[in-house]
């Protein structure tokens, strides 16, 4: 998937833990806080143009499911 956002301003930090900004800052009506980005294996999707039925195999099958 492919998302698209139109900013008229944005600032990224690359960091560990939530912001950590100037107290007067927390007064202005701006969200402040994290984006976390994860990866992980989703179930296995067997290509619909495959013309014989092929078992998916262990080692593919095997590995854990989103969430665990």
């Amino acid at each position: 998937s492919v998302v698209a956002l139109s900013l008229a301003e944005a600032s990224v930090k690359v960091r560990q833990g939530p912001p950590s900004d100037e107290p007067e800052d927390y007064a202005l009506p701006i969200w402040a806080g994290v984006l976390p980005l994860r990866l992980s294996w989703g179930a296995p999707e067997t290509d619909p143009a495959m013309t014989s039925e092929v078992e998916t195999p262990a080692h593919v099958a095997s590995r854990p499911a989103p969430g665990r």
